[in-house]
This record gives C-alpha cells, structure tokens and sequence, in this order.
C-alpha cells in the first residue's frame, strides 16, 4: 500500500454508511426473493410474533435515533469538518447501525411469516432513518 493515502475522517464515514445503506437494502432484497422462489405459503405460529416486532422495533429505533442524533456535538465555524468527523463518527456509525438493524429485522421477519405489510413499514422506517442520517446531513 505503498503511495496510498489515507482518507479523510469525512470519506471514511461515506465510505461507512454506503456500505451499510447497500446491506439494508441487499439483505432483505435475498431474503424475500428466496421466499417468493421457495414459494413458502405457510407461517409458522413462533415466528408470526416477528410481524409485531419487526414495526415495534422500527419505532424504538427512530426513538433512539432522536436520542443520538441529539448526543452529535455542533461543529464550531473555526473547526473543519475533519475534526467534526473525528469527534463524531462513533455516534454516527450508532445511528447507522440501528438503522441497518432494523433494516436486516424486517427482512428476516419477512423471510419467516411473509406478512409484508408490516415488515414494509420496518424496511422503510429503517431506509429512511438511513438517508435522514447520511453524511451530508449530520452536522449542519
């Protein structure tokens, strides 16, 4: 890795959230595609509990977002945004992982009881809560 350099605090954490808005979105896209081709019809009676939980879930996981995103400190004007990432990337990739938790909930809730109106909304919860919490938005 000779000649390499290093990325900034703010690439990493594109870098970081790319990769898990593409898992939100992958993960859950197989699963169900392996339902709808396993032509699965059935719902086991443990795993109808999951239809409430994966919507319960979601909304604990905007809640807790409010929370976090309220922990992020402001950048001061004299501050670059290097030294902004620096001290907040821990509490972002937070953010993003609950995000993306939901996300991988709602696909494995599919997977296993096939109610897609409420594994919907989880999904969608968890997208949106993803691009409300992009790089380009914290911080401003």
């Amino acid at each position: 890795m000779v000649g390499r350099e290093v990325p900034d605090p703010q690439m990493k954490a594109r870098i970081v959230h790319g990769v898990m808005l593409g898992a939100t979105i992958a993960v859950p896209t197989i699963l169900a595609t392996v339902r709808i081709m396993a032509g699965s019809t059935g719902t086991e009676h443990p795993a109808r509990i999951l239809a409430v939980i994966a919507p319960a879930a979601a909304g604990l996981a905007v809640v807790v977002s409010l929370i976090l995103r309220g922990r992020l400190r402001s950048q001061p004007a004299s501050a670059g945004r290097d030294a902004w990432w620096t001290a907040n990337l821990g509490t972002a990739v937070a953010l993003w992982s609950l995000a993306e938790g939901t996300g991988l909930l709602a696909g494995v809730a599919y997977f296993l009881t096939g109610n897609l109106p409420a594994t919907l909304l989880a999904f969608a919860i968890a997208i949106l809560l993803l691009l409300m919490h992009a790089p380009s938005r914290l911080g401003e």
